[in-house]
């Protein structure tokens, strides 16, 4: 609880002057008039007191209102880059699902290849394959003119 320098002034101006009237009183020994300022010391402090408590309450509820507006105004770029944060995750989290799906695609490309590869050797041999066949075929076909040509007498 934090007073001005005014207000301290005051308050204790009141209570010395207060006190200089009872001690003033004292010596008069009018017991009656120091039992009666006594009660007006007190519901004056007591007035004065509940015064500045309100005034302080006050005071304070304005000073929490500050602090609520300034704290929303610092929650609110957190929450946004929270936002932000959680909109990167999702987008990277799809990325890598994308990236995953991508070497997939990379592995059957390559299989794919070498099947391909695979595919062209076999075609490779069964050219080759044909090309052999089609030399003894027509090796084959000369022996048999050969056979027919011998079998003919035109050699005797």
């Amino acid at each position: 609880m934090t007073i001005s320098i005014d207000e301290y002034y005051v308050i204790r101006t009141t209570i010395t002057d207060n006190k200089f009237l009872f001690f003033c009183l004292y010596e008069n020994h009018d017991l009656d008039q120091i039992v009666s300022q006594g009660r007006q010391l007190f519901s004056q402090c007591d007035g004065q007191t509940s015064l500045k408590i309100n005034e302080i309450t006050h005071r304070i509820q304005q000073q929490w209102t500050n602090i609520e507006q300034r704290l929303q105004e610092i929650i609110r770029p957190s929450r946004e880059i929270v936002d932000y944060w959680r909109q990167f995750n999702s987008s990277y989290v799809h990325l890598l699902d994308r990236l995953d799906y991508l070497n997939e695609l990379i592995e059957i490309i390559n299989q794919i290849q070498i099947d391909y590869k695979s595919q062209q050797l076999t075609d490779e041999n069964e050219i080759n394959n044909l090309k052999q066949l089609h030399q003894f075929h027509r090796l084959l076909l000369s022996k048999h003119d050969l056979i027919e040509h011998l079998n003919s007498n035109e050699f005797i």
